[in-house]
């Protein structure tokens, strides 16, 4: 039984379970008013206990009429609060890199994130060799005080068209002209790649790459077949390309709209990918959701797309729509001119980040729970199907349905709690309220 220290000083056994009652429970595309339990010695979400063995072994948390939902997972974020992945203090200093990622990991439980792949940007090859170690993921301790959990890092790069980079280091991308395996594992480091009865897809969980590219269709199947979800993005190719892409392996499409082609009415580039597919293009990929169509992640900060935009996304496939905040190290940041990575300065105005002197945006400031009110908001969708573009779906894209984003018995009790409020336009906003990581609360808005 866990144990908290009493106002005395002395060690006093904590409840072993803790029930939410009074609150509405995301269940599937529901709000469910039932209680809710959670075994705190294995972080879990439980049954109801037969015989708990005193009143004092049970946490009864009032919810007051307030959501529970699965805590968030976002699977690309490049760094926040000062603190980026890509920092080559991996390389220089190891534990200034390691106090920077354990403090941002403190503080984004506190949007209500509690699981994310850590995303790189584009590097050499050394970069990544001292970086993916440190991002590899940390939940098997089940250590709440570690703070959000990293899944597995996220290459997002540098095996991109040259006309796609975006705002990432041109001069990595153009260093490397093919993307057959080999090459991936002498950048990424083999190590990184390989699996482990702990990391059983390694320390790098996900790889962005360009399926037009020399090779990229081998390596897509090659690392595919691994356990690592390959991911279209930052490419130049047609939707014939794509499509070759998701029959290799491909799962999933990094940033739709950004950093690709545009659709066009007789070429619909990757945008084609997640149309329907009444000619069953994808019928061998069983494991992808509605007909076989990839994933897709989705900036929704009224920035990197228009509403409008979104609001066709969703409508075109909304069981494969993941909302991302593509987030930088400025988030949570005050706004001005900074430093970034291999050289770069960015200028943050609000939530609008862009390459000084120029109009290419570099990345984003949101966080995660403020995309989910956009597409309350955008899309008309009602909440537990905007929390599934946070939860449930990553989750299924990541192979841990019933583990990560889920409410039932036997899902780790990684939840996050949250007030509704509507404006005067009787539009939804939700606000974090508590979170939990592992059985634990973790987080609770307004106390230090």
């Amino acid at each position: 039984m866990p144990l908290l220290h009493s106002e005395a000083g002395v060690r006093t056994p904590s409840p072993r379970f803790a029930r939410f009652s009074n609150g509405r429970i995301v269940r599937g595309n529901q709000l469910i008013s039932e209680t809710l339990w959670i075994d705190t010695d294995s972080g879990r979400v439980c049954e109801p206990p037969s015989n708990p063995d005193s009143n004092e072994d049970v946490d009864v948390v009032d919810l007051q009429g307030k959501i529970l939902a699965p805590g968030f997972i976002d699977i690309q974020i490049n760094g926040a609060f000062g603190f980026d992945f890509s920092d080559s203090s991996c390389v220089t200093a190891p534990q200034k890199f390691q106090k920077g990622l354990h403090d941002l990991n403190q503080r984004l439980l506190e949007t209500g994130t509690t699981s994310y792949l850590p995303t790189m940007t584009s590097q050499f090859a050394k970069t990544y060799h001292h970086a993916l170690p440190f991002l590899r993921p940390t939940g098997s301790d089940r250590d709440p005080s570690k703070g959000a959990e990293s899944l597995g890092a996220h290459c997002e790069g540098p095996f991109f068209a040259h006309t796609q980079k975006g705002c990432h280091s041109p001069e990595a991308i153009l260093a490397y002209k093919t993307s057959e395996p080999e090459l991936l594992k002498g950048v990424y480091g083999e190590v990184n790649l390989l699996t482990t009865e702990v990391n059983p897809a390694g320390h790098v969980r996900m790889i962005t790459l360009a399926p037009e590219r020399a090779g990229a269709l081998d390596s897509i199947k090659t690392f595919s077949e691994q356990g690592i979800i390959m991911s279209i993005g930052h490419t130049a190719a047609t939707y014939a390309e794509a499509v070759k892409g998701v029959q290799a392996g491909a799962k999933t499409v990094t940033h739709l709209y950004n950093a690709m082609n545009q659709l066009h009415h007789r070429e619909p580039g990757i945008f084609g990918l997640i149309a329907s597919s009444k000619d069953r293009v994808f019928d061998q990929r069983t494991d992808l959701a509605d007909d076989g169509r990839p994933y897709f992640g989705i900036i929704a900060d009224g920035i990197h797309l228009h509403p409008s935009s979104l609001r066709l996304a969703y409508n075109a496939h909304p069981e494969g729509l993941i909302l991302i905040t593509d987030a930088v190290m400025f988030m949570g940041m005050e706004d001005g001119t900074y430093e970034w990575t291999n050289g770069q300065r960015t200028v943050k105005q609000g939530l609008t980040l862009q390459l000084e002197g120029t109009k290419t945006l570099a990345g984003s400031a949101i966080d995660l729970l403020s995309c989910v009110n956009n597409l309350l908001r955008w899309a008309g969708c009602s909440v537990p199907e905007a929390l599934r573009a946070v939860t449930t779906t990553p989750a299924t894209l990541l192979g841990l349905q019933g583990i990560k984003g889920s409410t039932e018995p036997g899902a780790d009790a990684d939840l996050v709690v949250s007030t509704e409020k509507r404006d005067a336009r009787g539009l939804t906003t939700l606000q974090v309220s508590e979170v939990w990581k592992f059985g634990k609360r973790v987080h609770v808005c307004g106390r230090k």
